[in-house]
């Protein structure tokens, strides 16, 4: 009489597992993983502020401006914080847990080492869409903001303008040459402009003196117009002091000089910068794997976690310390695998896809083997 409801209090215990468990995982990782992200941010700022106090005093630089510039970078800090912070704390969940002896009541019940880690995954998977939304609409923000903010005071100036640019139309069948584009008038010096038809074979040629980005179409100034008549086999000629196309309406962006930063492009604005270089004929693999890299680096919180549970699951003494070091030097291989796929993609030895996407392909299979093969 006295054992049965013991026993009974226990089912119904087991059979509510799952759902408590989820529940004391997210206790122990949620107040960790936020530690964890305020310590790292923190060291992440003091770093960057070292790094730039040569900078900030000998421009006299107020504090508060200081303090602006700072604040500008927490973003940034906080992205880069979000997978070690998100390895530290599933590895603490685990520690935590086994020191308890809770992980015993886990395993006995039946319930595998997946099992029992499914909730902080699913908090990992969260992290990871978050993360790329937090890049994209918050840290590139203010990114950019706190790089205009730095070159306005220390009196650093950006040019776009460009000498000697050649480049393809956006319709494949216009090739655009010009000596120099000025970006602060959106003028082109010595523009020549080649039309060829469908088959690549040639039927107008327009030269200018210069050329004005006017009502959204470049106004020729001074223009000679050579065309070829199929129909007569010949070539004609005119002289306009002033001749425009509607279809002649090749952005001035396109002339700019190539120095945009992945770092300061959000999602939109990176994949419009990779098909201006691809439009105008010039390298491109490089940049493009960069873009891929931006998707595959998201998933970096949930690969980590991943590597932590496959770990942590394999060790009965010390989970904590053993499986964090463990998880530390995969997630470091990790990190050494993509920096040498993104240079091989860079150089064309990997397309940029499988430049960016090898990585997380491998490690996300890692860790799957990890769980997998783990006695429980």
């Amino acid at each position: 009489m006295v054992r049965k409801p013991v026993l009974e209090g226990f089912h119904r215990y087991i059979a509510t597992l799952p759902l408590t468990l989820a529940a004391r995982m997210a206790r122990s990782f949620v107040p960790a993983f936020l530690g964890a992200m305020v310590f790292f941010a923190f060291i992440l700022e003091l770093v960057d502020l070292f790094a730039n106090i040569a900078k900030y005093l000998g421009n006299d630089i107020p504090p508060l401006t200081v303090l602006r510039s700072m604040l500008l970078y927490l973003p940034k800090c906080l992205s880069f914080a979000l997978p070690v912070s998100s390895l530290f704390a599933a590895s603490y969940v685990f520690g935590v847990m086994y020191a308890n002896n809770e992980l015993i009541i886990v395993y006995g019940s039946g319930i595998s080492i997946y099992g029992a880690a499914l909730p902080l995954l699913f908090l990992a998977a969260a992290l990871s869409i978050g993360g790329f939304y937090l890049d994209d609409r918050v840290v590139i923000p203010a990114q950019k903001t706190r790089t205009r903010l730095l070159r306005q005071l220390t009196g650093q100036k950006l040019s776009l303008s460009n000498a000697e640019i050649t480049l393809i139309g956006k319709g494949k069948n216009t090739i655009w040459h010009a000596d120099y584009y000025d970006d602060s008038q959106s003028t082109l010096s010595g523009p020549s402009v080649v039309e060829l038809d469908a088959k690549g074979r040639f039927l107008s040629r327009i030269e200018a003196l210069r050329a004005v980005w006017e009502d959204g179409v470049w106004s020729f100034k001074n223009a000679r117009i050579f065309s070829y008549d199929a129909a007569t086999g010949e070539m004609r000629y005119r002289f306009e002091s002033a001749f425009f196309r509607q279809d002649l309406a090749e952005l001035p962006e396109s002339f700019r000089a190539r120095k945009a930063d992945m770092d300061e492009l959000n999602a939109g604005e990176a994949l419009d910068y990779v098909n201006s270089l691809k439009n105008s004929g010039l390298p491109f693999s490089g940049v493009m794997a960069e873009y891929h890299k931006r998707y595959s680096f998201s998933l970096t919180p949930f690969i980590v976690v991943l590597l932590s549970v496959g770990t942590a699951g394999r060790f009965r003494k010390n989970v904590l310390l053993t499986s964090l070091l463990l998880s530390l030097l995969t997630a470091t291989l990790y990190y050494v695998l993509q920096m040498v796929t993104m240079l091989l993609a860079k150089n064309g030895t990997l397309t940029p896809i499988l430049g960016a996407y090898i990585p997380a392909a491998a490690f996300m299979g890692v860790g799957g083997f990890l769980i997998w093969t783990t006695r429980t």
